[in-house]
């Protein structure tokens, strides 16, 4: 993101852990999101959420070789408000099956209500964030791109979800579906049932005459030849 102001052969001061060999942007932006999170589980001001936010944005068409921290950060805010969503929407289907006519009872409905369209806006602001710095910057951030796919299960959840569809598209388009085949070699339990033997006579504790073994001589006139 900043090249220049790297902080080679030092370790970067944040009271959580120590970084090593990190950018000037990328402390920041661990500042930044530190932040975010402080707020939303002790002062919840909805302004400084909006201005962090803000800042992110306006910098993700820049991140350039985000540490490996930042990168773990980023995806664990997500994870954080998709445990609150979770939460919060139960909450909303349980006073749901209960309403009464109860004003106090619908105020906090509505609160939990308003909440959960609060936290979705969030969640989609942090997706925007990972989505531009993707579309701009992806050869440049490996690690994020290492991040993502170590926790792509952490967005299975909202594929479908109308808030977040578009968004995780295109995501997911920048990472093409990976598909491996093995091909085995010819003759292949040639090699590993000898093998596996050689395994099991080594390591077990019963005595067995080599010179008994039938399969051993058949792996060594393999070998001759």
């Amino acid at each position: 993101m900043d090249a220049f102001w790297k902080f080679n052969r030092h370790k970067g001061k944040y009271t959580e852990r120590s970084l090593n060999e990190i950018s000037l942007g990328g402390l920041l932006v661990a500042v930044v999101l530190r932040t975010i999170q402080f707020n939303m589980t002790r002062m919840r001001a909805k302004y400084l959420h909006t201005n962090c936010f803000a800042a992110l944005a306006n910098m993700s068409s820049q991140f350039q070789n985000l540490h490996t921290y930042v990168s773990q950060r980023i995806v664990s805010l997500f994870n954080l408000l998709a445990r609150k969503h979770t939460k919060t929407l139960d909450l909303i289907q349980q006073q749901q099956q209960t309403l009464t006519t109860n004003t106090s009872n619908d105020n906090i409905f509505n609160e939990n209500v308003q909440d959960l369209s609060i936290i979705e806006d969030v969640m989609r602001m942090v997706l925007e964030i990972i989505n531009s710095c993707l579309t701009h910057t992806l050869q440049h951030n490996i690690n994020l791109i290492y991040t993502l796919l170590y926790n792509k299960d952490i967005f299975d959840n909202y594929r479908a979800h109308l808030s977040f569809q578009d968004i995780l598209q295109n995501i997911d388009t920048k990472f093409p579906e990976l598909k491996f085949t093995y091909v085995g070699e010819e003759q292949c339990e040639d090699f590993f049932v000898p093998y596996i033997w050689t395994l099991v006579y080594k390591s077990c504790n019963f005595y067995w005459s080599p010179e008994s073994i039938l399969i051993f001589k058949q792996q060594q006139s393999l070998i001759s030849q």
